[in-house]
């Protein structure tokens, strides 16, 4: 791996831990502002603030712990990948190709620029080089496409026979 991809993979790693930052410290100051009124609520309305704030529906959850979330995923992808989570074989990580560009600038779209105001609004800016970085590099190196399934060679380096979906080994094909 040359030294932009690898710089760029801890750059990355950088902007995703920023948004779980940022994700924390909104979820902190949400609790700050929640305010418990006892003498002028009755029975179904005393939490509101708390219920606004840490819920399971979704529009609620996704508010409050979307950069959270998304830094999370970013973490994931620019991990080594002896740490993370396996995908398939045919799929380029997403931390060394266009995808983690358009994954940063997502992120800093959606998952950083509405939290915090300047906080929010400079992590987002940092997100957004990041990604264009990574698609700069991507276009720099020549755009890498994902290997085809006739490409993926097994651990033996033999090619792994390929059958059309729905199709076994044993059957004949007809074309």
């Amino acid at each position: 791996m040359p030294l932009n991809e690898n710089l760029l993979r801890w750059v990355s790693f950088s902007g995703s831990c920023l948004s779980i930052l940022l994700g924390i410290s909104h979820v902190i100051y949400g609790f700050t502002v929640i305010q418990f009124a006892p003498n002028g609520c009755n029975f179904y309305n005393c939490n509101t603030g708390w219920r606004t704030l840490i819920s399971f529906a979704p529009e609620q959850f996704i508010d409050t712990f979307q950069p959270m979330l998304l830094g999370g995923i970013g973490v994931l992808y620019a991990l080594p990948s002896g740490f993370r989570p396996e995908y398939p074989a045919s799929l380029s990580p997403p931390s060394s190709s266009a995808m983690g560009g358009l994954f940063h600038i997502l992120m800093a779209l959606f998952g950083n620029l509405g939290y915090m105001f300047w906080v929010g609004i400079a992590i987002a800016a940092f997100n957004l080089l990041v990604g264009l970085a990574f698609i700069i590099l991507n276009l720099k190196n020549g755009a890498r496409r994902p290997k085809d399934i006739d490409e993926v060679t097994s651990s033996t380096g033999n090619a792994v026979p390929t059958y059309p979906v729905g199709v076994l080994p044993t059957q004949t094909v007809r074309v």
